[in-house]
């Protein structure tokens, strides 16, 4: 149901962004923004920021990290 639905709009503090949804993960360290947990703690394997496109990650038009859609190539 639509009035079960409550986004958390939140902000980084220490960068302009900001995300809405409370199953983002938002990396302190370089400061992009995840799709999922498990996304972030795949660019954060071995301890150190991987660059999400280096990970085959795409960004969504609101500049979220997410795995690309099943079924679609990465272009570039």
């Amino acid at each position: 149901m639509a009035d079960d639905l409550h986004l958390f709009h939140i902000t980084c503090g220490g960068c302009t962004a900001d995300w809405a949804g409370d199953d983002r993960a938002h990396c302190g360290h370089c400061h992009a923004t995840f799709d999922s947990i498990a996304v972030y703690d795949g660019h954060r394997a071995g301890g150190r920021c991987a660059r999400p496109q280096a990970l085959g990650l795409v960004t969504t038009k609101n500049g979220i990290w997410r795995e690309p859609a099943p079924g679609r190539r990465r272009t570039g």
